[in-house]
């Protein structure tokens, strides 16, 4: 918010727990077991008066976590309001706890051309990058379009594009929660981290916008 932005949607399915109150410091004893995408707005009201926040409690489909039939349109419902969560923002912060959770998410950002920013912890390190832009321009339909023939090294100015988080990987993400020990867990292990990371992206973004070629 000290960069100027006043308008942000907060994206989240769980609720606030007893472990997120030392290392996500917005939250409060008070907000245990309230949803995190509703319990966010009070105190940022409280630090900036002039925001425009909206919370959103959904959960982002993730590959490697399978789905019955009688889920099956939930999670594709919830595909459809992801996407154009990413298509009406102007940048995408992905803040999740596991990798296989920012998977959709890039692809969306990288398909509508749109800012994304990625921070991310480890047990022996952290991360905080920016994705390269899409393959081409904004589509303008509103489906996904995955094919070979709009895959290219060059952005639509002829430069090299960047790459995404998952651009060195050599298999699909799979799922790396399950049958996962609290204490396995690098968000909760290093709390400390969370705000450096936070802190970097959020710099990143402000440097991204004032960089002349974006």
């Amino acid at each position: 918010m000290d960069y100027g932005v006043r308008k942000l949607t907060v994206v989240d399915s769980g609720s606030v727990g007893m472990s997120n109150l030392a290392r996500q410091s917005l939250y409060t004893f008070g907000d245990r077991d309230v949803p995190k995408a509703t319990a966010i707005f009070t105190h940022l009201k409280e630090r900036c008066s002039s925001v425009e926040a909206e919370g959103v409690q959904m959960e982002i489909p993730m590959p490697g976590h399978p789905v019955s039939s009688k889920e099956a349109a939930g999670v594709l419902d919830n595909c459809k309001r992801l996407q154009k969560l990413v298509a009406t923002h102007d940048a995408v912060f992905l803040l999740t706890d596991t990798r296989e959770s920012r998977w959709l998410p890039t692809l969306l950002c990288a398909n509508e051309n749109k800012i994304a920013i990625t921070a991310a912890l480890g047990f022996d390190s952290y991360l905080a990058m920016r994705h390269g832009a899409g393959p081409g321009t904004n589509s303008k339909s509103p489906n996904v379009v995955a094919a070979t023939t709009r895959l290219s090294a060059e952005d639509v100015l002829g430069r090299q594009r960047l790459g995404c988080y998952f651009c060195n990987d050599v298999i699909t993400p799979v799922d790396s929660v399950s049958n996962r020990t609290l204490d396995q867990q690098c968000t909760v292990t290093r709390p400390g981290l969370a705000s450096i990371a936070s802190g970097y992206a959020a710099d990143l973004f402000a440097r991204i916008l004032n960089h002349p070629d974006g």
